[in-house]
């Protein structure tokens, strides 16, 4: 049997749980089209950015920034070929989580990592989590 005092628990526990809000965390996707956007964005919330990317050039996007501490990676990279065709290009996704608050300047340069030349493409959007 429960007792009178489990009970009273239980019911103060779910009418804390209705009373609080729920906090909604939004995902947001990123593209190459963006570069030179700015973006208010709440910690908690997630960022997928997706860059055109084709790595039998041996070029590819690294990122040129500290992320932390507003910025954590995730979960890993991941490439997709656009087509089935030898030497097609796909896109990278990096995905994100905003962990605290502040501003970053979020930057990508898009070149081969053994070559010392500066990078064909640039990539950057400029983030701030409230």
């Amino acid at each position: 049997m429960v007792s009178r005092s489990k009970i009273m628990i239980m019911l103060l526990l779910l009418a804390l749980a209705v009373a609080i809000p729920t906090i909604a965390f939004k995902k947001v996707v990123i593209t190459d089209l963006d570069s030179g956007k700015k973006f208010e964005l709440k910690k908690g919330d997630r960022v997928d950015l997706i860059l055109s990317e084709n790595p039998t050039t041996g070029y590819g996007w690294q990122c040129s920034t500290n992320i932390t501490p507003v910025l954590s990676e995730n979960a890993p990279q991941v490439y997709k070929v656009d087509s089935g065709l030898i030497g097609a290009g796909g896109k990278r996704t990096f995905h994100y989580l905003v962990s605290s608050k502040g501003s970053i300047t979020l930057g990508f340069v898009y070149r081969r990592s053994w070559e010392k030349k500066p990078p064909i493409k640039t990539f950057q959007v400029f983030i701030t989590a409230k």
